[in-house]
């Protein structure tokens, strides 16, 4: 992963460290919007677009990995 970011976004990424989301809230923030992001993919939820309509002029870009 750290090789595809660098790849990607070259030296305006200097480190990659995962932490986890419980003793941070700005990850706390992040893992809810990538879960709503997540979460419009899913083709069995009635309600699936909202959360990303909502955050959707705050989103930059989204990489689709496959």
């Amino acid at each position: 992963m750290t090789s595809s970011l660098r790849n990607h976004l070259g030296d305006r990424m200097k480190t990659l460290r995962f932490s986890e989301s419980h003793r941070d809230i700005l990850i706390q923030l992040a893992d809810m919007c990538v879960g709503a992001i997540a979460r419009s993919y899913r083709e069995d939820r009635n309600d699936r677009k909202r959360w990303r309509d909502m955050l959707g002029p705050r989103i930059g870009n989204v990489w689709d990995f496959k």
